[in-house]
């Protein structure tokens, strides 16, 4: 794809890929150049050897990581619901009730991120009241498709 074609998640991607890759190379160059410097080349067996002693202890410490670390991380529910409660807001479905609302076929009034999605999803009037708010209508909905392709091209020069 070439660049002045690229849509703005393309080029986040391809210059993403352009630093990861940089990265890389400046970490393995350091040792190299640090060994050439210093006259000192990296001894093969003994790299090799240490190398084999020490990875399945990181292999093991990144799996352990990966199983408990991501699910912490946490659903965009999880997320909504903290700016939420930093803004000293808590949505209430049942002062959620006006007409034209969007609600999603995925997100259940039952599910522990419902309120958090509609907050984040509906534009609305309210009234605040003891820390809860109290929806009195709705605001006009965006054009979200637009409102990205201007983001997008904004960022990419178009």
């Amino acid at each position: 794809m070439k660049k002045a074609n690229m849509t703005y998640m393309d080029s986040v991607h391809h210059y993403g890929r352009v630093w990861n890759l940089s990265m890389m190379v400046l970490l393995l160059m350091f040792p190299a150049a640090v060994s050439i410097i210093f006259h000192a080349p990296a001894d093969g067996k003994g790299l090799l050897m240490g190398l084999i002693a020490t990875a399945p202890m990181y292999w093991a410490v990144g799996f352990i990581e990966t199983l408990t670390y991501v699910p912490m991380l946490g659903a965009g529910g999880s997320y909504l619901s903290f700016v939420n409660r930093t803004l000293g807001r808590k949505p209430s479905k049942a002062h959620m009730k006006i007409s034209d609302r969007i609600d999603w076929p995925d997100v259940q009034t039952t599910d522990w991120f419902y309120e958090a999605i509609m907050e984040a999803t509906n534009s609305h009037t309210c009234t605040m009241g003891d820390r809860v708010e109290t929806w009195n209508g709705k605001l006009p909905q965006r054009d979200w498709a637009t409102l990205e392709t201007g983001w997008a091209n904004a960022y990419t020069g178009r």
